[in-house]
C-alpha cells in the first residue's frame, strides 16, 4: 500500500508541475554554484497561483526551501532552491529535496525566470518543446542528452548560464507565465 500511495503521490505532483510549468527543461547540474547564488528577501513568504501555494523560506546562506502545496489535491512537495542573476535577470534553480524510496531516483534541476515586483511574482520555466526544436535544427549549443522527445542539459553551471543568457530575449524560450500573488502573513 505504501508503494502504491508513493507512486500516486509522485504522479499527482508531476501532473501539477506539468500543468503549472508545461514541459520544462531539466538539467543534471545546477544553474548556480553556492558562490554565485543570492538571497532574495522580497520573495520570502507565501505566494498563490492557480492550483497551488508556494512558500519560499531562506534556510542558510542563500539556500531556500520551496514548498509547493496543491490547493486542489492537498498534497505537498519540497524543493531545494537557489536564486541567482544572469545579466541582471533573476532566475531560480530548483531540485527535489526528497524522493520516494525508489532506487533509481535522479535529482534534476529546473530553471525558472523570475519577475518580482512588490506583491506580484511571475515564474516562467525554460520550455522543453523549444529546446527540442533547437536540438532538431542543430542550433542547441550547450551540452545535452536526448531521451525520446526530451532534452536534458548536461553542461556545467558556467555553460548553462551562457545558454540561459543567450535564450533570455527569445519569447519562445519562456512562453508560459505563472502569475502569483503574495498571501499576507497572519500575525
Amino acid at each position: 500500500m505504501s508503494d502504491r500511495r508513493s507512486m500516486l503521490r509522485t504522479l499527482l505532483i508531476s501532473s501539477l508541475a506539468f500543468l503549472l510549468w508545461g514541459c520544462p527543461v531539466r538539467s543534471l547540474h545546477p544553474l548556480f554554484t553556492p558562490g554565485q547564488s543570492v538571497a532574495v528577501a522580497e520573495i520570502e513568504g507565501q505566494w498563490r497561483t492557480d492550483g497551488a501555494d508556494y512558500r519560499f523560506e531562506l534556510l542558510e546562506g542563500t539556500n531556500y526551501r520551496v514548498t509547493v502545496i496543491s490547493t486542489e489535491e492537498l498534497d505537498t512537495v519540497m524543493y531545494a532552491g537557489r536564486f541567482g542573476r544572469i545579466r541582471g535577470v533573476l532566475y531560480l534553480d530548483t531540485a527535489p529535496l526528497s524522493s520516494s524510496e525508489e532506487h533509481h531516483y535522479l535529482s534534476v534541476h529546473l530553471f525558472s525566470r523570475i519577475d518580482l515586483s512588490g506583491d506580484s511574482l511571475t515564474l516562467r520555466t525554460l520550455d522543453g518543446e523549444w529546446m527540442v526544436k533547437l536540438a532538431d535544427t542543430k542550433k542547441l549549443r550547450t551540452p545535452f542528452v536526448r531521451r525520446e522527445n526530451e532534452i536534458i542539459l548536461t553542461g556545467t553551471p558556467d555553460e548553462l548560464q551562457k545558454f540561459v543568457a543567450s535564450a533570455a530575449a527569445n519569447p519562445d524560450a519562456y512562453p508560459d507565465k505563472s502569475p502569483f500573488v503574495r498571501i499576507p502573513e497572519l500575525r
